[in-house]
């Protein structure tokens, strides 16, 4: 094999591995970009999603001091109505003991 043969060899087997390189890196060039779509799409997704949220939180946030009774509240609420069935109470057994004597 002559210097000339191994030169047009060498050149050949140069362009053959510039072509591989330009092929996969095309290859790794359209991957990136559909991921980057997919990205921007889930991002945007998100975005919506976090939006959507908020408005529930907002909308909690101004429903919950009509539906919500603090444990306090609730305990004293409790207790005013065992008072008044007991007064209740107490003004039955009176009657009862005036009609039987």
């Amino acid at each position: 094999m002559n210097a000339e043969t191994l030169v047009i060899s060498l050149i050949c087997c140069g362009a053959l591995g510039g072509l591989n390189l330009a092929a996969v890196r095309f290859i790794l060039n359209q991957h990136q970009a559909g991921a980057h779509q997919k990205l921007e799409e889930v991002r945007r997704e998100s975005r919506e999603h976090s939006h959507g949220v908020a408005g529930d939180l907002t909308k909690l946030k101004a429903d919950l001091p009509q539906n919500y009774v603090k444990w306090e509240d609730w305990i004293r609420f409790g207790a005013l109505i065992d008072a008044r069935l007991d007064a209740m109470r107490e003004q039955v057994e009176a009657v009862r003991e005036k009609l039987h004597g």
